[in-house]
């Protein structure tokens, strides 16, 4: 009796386990499905590669793990009882192999860096333990086993090692063949199985979008093959089933269907190179920038004929020029080709140059010795004289196997010279070449995943095209979400352009409020970035100021707009978050010395201060030590000094000037003046780069002055006011009528300026009348009061709170009374100690 009992009392405890561990169990998958990306319960990994057989048959296998995110994953079985993540093979009616389930397990506690691989691999005989998978680095297993996976068998990862548990909804990736009858061990409707006698390659997950192939993928005529862009992302794809996911690279230059295509196997472990963020932290571009990229020598084609198997026709030769500005030294460089035209190709009579139309390239991945090339590019010449002699290095196709057929889809070219002991510094360069064999000429493509080490962030143009169609310019910022801590400081976000960067084109930019508002927490940034031919990235400077209010974390945002000869990408809008100061002071800091005339610089020189400016006029301040009566004197005279500087004369009061000359817009009159946020424009962009004192600073005003009154003459607004029929005397005239203030030897001088005409005379001569004494006379009153509103208060003088001009008018009534005397006028003192400036600040 007591034995029943105790039989009785030991399969309730049993169950009451059971119940116990199946409950946590799903109350963690289902906190796993709300966790958010990138949390310790989420599970991102996926199989990214395997292999099922190779020249040691069926034991020489491999599976690879992929970390599908921009976090580290630590391995944590979901069940809490496990010891890992395991991976199992399918055992089911139709491939029965009788053995055990389980292949290995990832044991709780693996790092997993973001976007890195891990490798298993069968020690039976797994024959690929000296592929150098990124040269520095061998492709030798992080993990081994030694129960087989038999032909086209699928496969699973789940979150946990108990067999009992290896179901739907605790597995993390699956992958498996359409004569696997077994729904867990596969996605969909599986892969296309392989005959076992042509099983010695790999299944490797695609990139989304681009070619998976000539005649038997989804670019099956020239027109696709012309037309579909490159990958559009250098992830790999994950749609949940395997039939589209996964191609199968083929060693031996076959193709029956199509999932196959030649390939190479190419196993990453935990130490290989890994996709990161490389434009613009690694810029890719031609060898030779003054050339298109079908050009020698950025492009060579090689009619003499190499090897049978990979280079009947010849080869083709694609020279790029990497550069590396991450901020510090990559130790491992490759390239990994994720879409190319090979076999099979399409067309016939395709062994002529050129090819006809109907032909498509069979492009043969193939090692590179290295060659002295020349060209014209100054930055390649290192700024000496041009065309120079350099040295192009060759980079190395990687194996074993080595195939006699090349490479293909999945292969990876290697730059052996950047190693841990010879790397690429930051702030240099190494000029590449790739080299492809032809067994069939016609339109060809070629893209490639740039892999290096150390990772440097999120991939978002890893992807390089050397050959295909080009996409349209696109310009996005680089990241959704910057950070900055308050203060009078300044920050920047960089704006990327991928696409085609063979033009010039242009882009607008403007922040706009949010929680944080130009007038109290940063300075307005209006603008357009310009792109030359090849140049891939800008910065937009952001400034940030400073307060003694308790706000919390603020926001605001900067948006691209108007894209010229282009489109705006998905990241069209960043948010910029302003991280309040822990303690704020009870007092106003726009008291503080420092902060008054850093905030100075902001408002009216549209820049952050350069240390021995702002130490300059700190110091005329603190010099009176406590005798408020010269401290409030000396801040008048400081501030009053930004508008009289030749820096603020020469950028934002040139602007005005021009304004008036070119559009009649005098600042006197709220029907006619340059309004507020045209003004923040257009001073940011003539004051760009300007620092007067420093070298090179009158050279780039210059440059900016120039091009600006240049913009303006050729706009059709300006045009239509001054017709382009008109005579030096009638041009100069009108100039004047718009000014409505002239001189006979301002008139004489600025007819002097437009010389032979054209452009650039129309242009010297606006800049006379900008530049003459009596436009500057008759606008500096008018400027000096509209300029304390812009400045000061960071707004028209119409807006709110006035709502009317009487406030503009009183004030340019006084200065004019008191003969342009501000200190007699006590104008700029008033601004000062205005509630309206106060506030900006403080209390």
């Amino acid at each position: 009796m007591n034995k029943c009992r105790i039989a009785l009392l030991f399969v309730l405890l049993s169950l009451l386990f059971c119940w116990f561990n199946y409950s946590r169990l799903n109350r963690h998958v289902s906190a796993q499905t709300s966790a958010p990306f990138g949390a310790v319960t989420t599970v991102p990994l996926i199989i990214s590669e395997f292999r099922l057989r190779g020249p040691n048959g069926p034991n020489d296998e491999f599976v690879e793990i992929y970390n599908n995110s921009d976090f580290a994953h630590t391995v944590n079985s979901i069940d809490g009882s496990a010891s890992g993540y395991a991976l199992a093979g399918s055992s089911n009616a139709v491939i029965n192999d009788g053995l055990v389930a389980t292949r290995f397990v990832i044991p709780n506690g693996t790092v997993i860096p973001a976007r890195a691989h891990l490798l298993a691999t069968n020690s039976n005989g797994y024959s690929l333990t000296n592929y150098p998978a990124g040269n520095g680095t061998t492709a030798v297993g992080n993990i081994t086993y030694t129960v087989q996976i038999p032909d086209n068998v699928g496969i699973a990862l789940f979150g946990t090692s108990l067999p009992f548990n290896y179901t739907v909804a605790n597995r993390i990736d699956a992958v498996g063949s359409n004569a696997d009858n077994n729904a867990l061990y596969r996605e969909g409707t599986g892969y296309p199985a392989i005959p076992s006698t042509a099983l010695e390659g790999s299944f490797f997950r695609r990139l989304p979008g681009g070619c998976t192939g000539s005649l038997s993928g989804n670019c099956n005529t020239v027109v696709l093959l012309t037309s579909t862009l490159g990958p559009s992302s250098s992830y790999p794809q994950d749609s949940d089933n395997n039939a589209v996911d996964f191609l199968y690279g083929d060693v031996s230059a076959t193709d029956l269907g199509v999932s196959r295509r030649l390939s190479a196997p190419g196993p990453k472990n935990l130490f290989a190179p890994v996709t990161g963020t490389f434009t613009s932290g690694l810029v890719i571009s031609r060898l030779d920038t003054t050339v298109p990229e079908d050009a020698v020598p950025n492009r060579v084609r090689n009619t003499t004929a190499g090897s049978l198997q990979n280079s009947t026709f010849g080869t083709v030769t694609f020279r790029r020029r990497v550069t590396n500005n991450l901020g510090q030294p990559i130790t491992r460089l490759r390239f990994r080709i994720v879409d190319i035209t090979t076999l099979p190709s399409i067309g016939s009579g395709c062994n002529v140059e050129p090819a006809p139309a109907v032909c498509a390239a069979d492009l043969r991945a193939l090692s590179a010795l290295n060659s002295v090339v020349s060209t014209n590019d100054p930055n390649v010449c290192g700024g000496g004289s041009t065309p120079c002699n350099v040295t192009v290095q060759g980079t190395t196709l990687e194996g074993p196997p080595v195939q006699a057929f090349g490479g293909g889809f999945n292969s990876s070219w290697s730059a052996d010279s950047v190693t841990a002991a010879t790397p690429l510094f930051n702030g240099t360069s190494i000029n590449l070449q790739f080299v492809t064999g032809l067994q069939q000429t016609g339109v060809d493509r070629l893209y490639i995943l740039v892999e290096a080490f150390p990772r440097s962030g999120p991939a978002t143009t890893a992807v390089i095209r050397l050959a295909g169609p080009v996409p349209p310019a696109s310009f996005q910022f680089e990241q959704p979400v910057y950070s900055v801590q308050e203060d009078i400081t300044s920050t920047s976000v960089t704006v990327l352009r991928t696409g085609n960067t063979e033009t010039a084109v242009t882009v607008d930019f403007a922040t706009a409020d949010g929680t944080a508002t130009q007038k109290q927490d940063f300075t307005i940034a209006r603008g357009t970035l310009n792109f030359a031919p090849g140049e891939v990235s800008k910065t937009i400077p952001l400034l940030i100021s400073e307060d003694s209010k308790v706000e919390g974390t603020e926001v605001f945002s900067i948006s691209l707009s108007n894209p010229g000869g282009g489109a705006i990408g998905t990241t069209g809008t960043a948010s910029i978050q302003i991280t309040d100061d822990v303690l704020e002071p009870v007092t106003n800091v726009n008291d503080d010395p420092a902060t008054f005339i850093g905030q100075h610089y902001h408002d009216f020189l549209n820049r952050q201060h350069d240390a021995a400016g702002l130490a300059f006029w700190v110091s005329t301040i603190t010099s009176c030590g406590a005798n408020q009566q010269c401290i409030d004197v000396k801040r008048i005279n400081a501030s009053a000094a930004f508008f009289l500087s030749t820096e603020f004369q020469q950028t934002s009061f040139f602007v005005i000037r021009l304004q008036r000359a070119a559009f009649a817009r005098k600042s006197n009159s709220p029907a006619t003046r340059f309004p507020y946020l045209e003004f923040i424009r257009d001073a940011r962009r003539v004051g760009n780069g300007v620092i007067i004192g420093q070298a090179g600073a009158e050279q780039q005003l210059e440059n900016n002055k120039q091009a600006y009154a240049t913009d303006i003459v050729t706009s059709s607004a300006f045009i239509s006011r001054f017709p382009l029929t008109l005579s030096a005397a009638e041009y100069v005239d009108a100039l004047f009528s718009s000014v409505m203030v002239i001189t006979s030897a301002d008139r004489q001088a600025a007819i002097d300026a437009f010389g032979a005409g054209g452009t650039a005379g129309r242009v010297a001569a606006l800049r006379s009348v900008t530049d003459s004494a009596s436009l500057t006379n008759a606008e500096f009153n008018p400027a000096f009061v509209l300029l304390q509103y812009y400045g000061y208060l960071r707004r028209n003088p119409t807006d709110a709170p006035d709502n009317n001009d009487d406030g503009y008018q009183f004030w340019l009534n006084k200065l004019n009374q008191f003969n342009g005397n501000f200190i007699q006028a006590e104008m700029v003192k008033a601004f000062l100690l205005s509630g309206e400036y106060r506030n900006r600040f403080g209390q």
